[in-house]
C-alpha cells in the first residue's frame, strides 16, 4: 500500500520509469530503514534465551530490554537516516556550485589564499540533477472566498502536511544562473593556476630564484 500512500500524500501521479537514488527521497529512505531496523529488533529478541545463555545474563533482562529498544531503535534509525540523505543532498549541491576539492592551493595577486576545485564530469553533473524537485503543497483554506467553511478541508491540509513532510525539508538544486556563475567562476580560477605553474616551474629552472618579468619583456628578480 505504500506507493498509493505516498502518491496521495504527495500528488505525483507522475509515471516513473527510473528509480530514485536514497538520498533523494530521504523519508522515503528512512522509513526503509526504519522498517528494517524494527524487523531486525523482531529477529534478535527471538533468540533472547541463546543471547542469555552466552553472555550469563538474565533472560528477563534481556526480554524488558528489547522490548525498550524495539519502540526506540526504529525512531532513532529513521532521524539519523533522514538527516544522513539530506547531507548528501547538501554536498551534493556544493560539488555542483564548487566542484571537486583537489587539495591544491594558490596564492592570489593581492594575497588571498584559495583552493582549486576541479569542475564534475558530464557524468556526475547528469547523475546530481537527475534528481526531481518536488514542491509540498499548500495548506489549503479551511472556508471558500465567500467564508463558508468547506466540509473536506480537514482532508486537504492533510494532504498538505503529508506532503510537507515528505519533501518540506528537501534540498533543492542550483538555479540555471547559478550553475552558470559556478561554470564562470571555473573559467576563472584555470588561468590563475596555470600562471601559478608557470611561474613555478621558472623558479625550480633557476635554481630556487624567482625571476619576474619587465615590462620590455626581459626577466628580473
Amino acid at each position: 500500500m505504500y506507493p498509493w500512500i505516498e502518491a496521495w500524500a504527495t500528488g505525483d501521479r507522475r509515471e516513473h520509469h527510473l528509480l530514485d537514488r536514497p538520498r533523494n527521497a530521504p523519508v522515503r529512505t528512512a522509513l526503509g530503514a526504519m522498517s528494517i531496523s524494527f524487523y531486525l529488533m523482531l529477529w534478535i529478541s527471538g533468540a533472547n534465551d541463546i543471547i542469555a545463555q552466552i553472555f550469563h545474563l538474565s533472560i528477563n533482562q534481556i526480554t524488558v530490554a528489547l522490548r525498550v529498544l524495539l519502540f526506540v531503535v526504529p525512531p532513532l534509525i529513521f532521524m539519523v537516516t533522514k538527516r544522513w540523505c539530506l547531507a548528501l543532498q547538501r554536498r551534493d549541491r556544493e560539488k555542483l556550485l564548487h566542484g571537486h576539492e583537489t587539495g591544491r592551493i594558490l596564492r592570489l595577486p593581492h594575497g588571498e589564499f584559495v583552493e582549486i576545485h576541479a569542475p564534475l564530469t558530464l557524468e556526475e553533473q547528469a547523475e546530481i540533477l537527475g534528481k526531481m524537485d518536488v514542491q509540498p503543497m499548500a495548506l489549503p483554506s479551511v472556508t471558500d472566498r465567500n467564508g463558508v467553511a468547506q466540509p473536506l478541508a480537514w482532508k486537504g491540509r492533510l494532504q498538505a502536511k503529508l506532503s510537507q513532510w515528505f519533501y518540506g525539508a528537501n534540498i533543492a538544486l542550483p538555479t540555471r544562473q547559478e550553475l552558470l556563475e559556478a561554470k564562470s567562476h571555473f573559467g576563472h580560477a584555470d588561468p590563475l593556476e596555470v600562471e601559478a605553474t608557470e611561474r613555478h616551474r621558472t623558479y625550480e629552472a633557476v635554481g630556487g630564484v624567482l625571476l619576474a618579468p619587465n615590462e620590455d619583456g626581459t626577466s628580473r628578480h
